[in-house]
């Protein structure tokens, strides 16, 4: 991302969380590089590990972008 204080660029990261909803557990982190969250709510369910099975639903904080 362009710097707003010099000719530099500065490196942004956005990172991604599943968590259990009645114990808080997280269960699954991701990090990219795209500028926001609209693409990233199936990988981030599809990095839960196998061993926990996959949800039923999910409630996620994203939107298309404007």
């Amino acid at each position: 991302m362009k710097n707003s204080r010099d000719s530099g660029f500065d490196q942004h990261y956005n990172a991604q969380i599943a968590v259990e909803q009645k114990t808080l557990l997280i269960v699954s982190t991701r990090l990219s590089n795209h500028p926001n969250d609209f693409l990233e709510g199936l990988p981030t369910v599809d990095a839960i590990s196998p061993s926990l099975g996959k949800p039923k639903r999910a409630a996620l904080d994203n939107r298309p972008p404007a």
